[in-house]
């Protein structure tokens, strides 16, 4: 008869393991807290779980791990890019009010988006010929509006030099309250 030490590890109990540790991995979580979580549910200590997945059950789901990362990282940018203007969005106009611009979250977001923008990962050309259209579109708005202030503001200067020759010449003027 084979002898099975009480602290054994089954191969469902190792499959369990990789299951909630791949799942925190994907989701952007630590290991830390899959260890922490599957402890419970396998009886063991946190400390237990972390030995058991890096000597040995990691090694065994080398495929599923890198699968895990690459969408723990896709979640990651998707995440870290919602806070950026997307193709029809104008980040100063549309920011949301209530979010302090200089939150961490929206710093890290800023500083993935400035590393991606130098190592040449800015998206694809018809993302970034969306944005720049975007972009052209707000600077032919704000353009109209400047026009618009021109006018009203040298409408107003008119009328105040009429008001002015009117006063230097003995018109009385009725006073603004």
């Amino acid at each position: 008869m084979a002898f099975i030490r009480q602290d054994a590890w089954s191969p469902e109990e190792d499959k369990k393991l990789a299951e909630l540790i791949l799942k925190h991995i994907e989701s952007g979580s630590t290991q830390l807290a899959g260890f922490a979580e599957a402890a419970p549910i396998l009886s063991r200590t946190p400390a237990a779980c972390g030995f058991r997945w890096n000597s040995s059950v990691r090694r065994q789901y080398d495929q599923e791990l890198a699968e895990a990362k690459k969408k723990r990282k896709t979640l990651k940018l998707r995440k870290g890019h919602k806070l950026l203007p997307d193709a029809g969005a104008v980040a100063a106009k549309e920011a949301v009010p209530d979010r302090d611009p200089f939150s961490a979250e929206t710093l890290d977001t800023l500083i993935q988006f400035l590393l991606d923008l130098k190592r040449g990962r800015t998206g694809s050309d018809e993302v970034n010929r969306e944005r720049l259209d975007a972009l052209e579109q707000e600077i032919g708005k704000l353009k109209e509006e400047n026009q618009q202030l021109r006018k009203n503001s040298e409408a107003f200067i008119g009328v105040m030099n009429l008001l002015d020759r009117a006063r230097k010449q003995g018109l009385k003027v009725p006073e603004q309250k």
